[in-house]
């Protein structure tokens, strides 16, 4: 846990070209446009060590409600120091912890509110028995449970007496 010596500050423009080197070194596809976007809709922190980026978050709130962590990257030679952990906390605070509702009444109004094909709540586990698939960009289409049934059936209206 060496994390301490690591120098969290905020994202600025002047972090982009580390950050899109870090992501490619990670092999992600994110061009430097990319970058660029995400940073203007978002804020977020990275990690310095040495004046090197050796990791980044950014976090994007939607109204008042809603938030989401995004771009988390830690450079694959300060994994296991505890690192991404510590940028998600920081990411938290950043975010208001909108992201976890305490209440779970208020979590499951949230939850009904958002357009996506399924929603983990408190880290549920996952259920092979609910539907899960997107919306919009995503497709409407849904797999599991036994909406994902419905895409391999037709139904059929027989009409008549039975006898015994």
């Amino acid at each position: 846990m060496q994390t301490r010596q690591i120098e969290i500050a905020a994202f600025s423009p002047d972090h982009l070209e580390a950050a899109v080197a870090l992501s490619r070194r990670a092999g992600w596809p994110h061009r430097p446009q990319d970058w660029q976007m995400a940073l203007t809709l978002s804020e977020g922190v990275v990690a310095i060590e040495n004046d090197r980026v050796v990791g980044t978050v950014l976090i994007t709130r939607y109204k008042r409600d809603c938030a989401t962590i995004n771009m988390v990257i830690v450079d694959e030679t300060m994994r296991g120091r505890s690192l991404g952990r510590r940028l998600m906390e920081v990411a938290l605070q950043i975010a208001g912890y909108r992201l976890l509702p305490g209440d779970p009444e208020e979590a499951r109004a949230l939850a009904g509110r958002l357009r996506a094909g399924s929603v983990r709540l408190n880290s549920a586990a996952w259920d092979s028995a609910a539907p899960f698939g997107g919306y919009k960009q995503s497709g409407n289409g849904r797999e599991y449970g036994k909406f994902g049934l419905h895409e391999f059936t037709e139904v059929k209206g027989i009409v008549g007496f039975l006898n015994d």
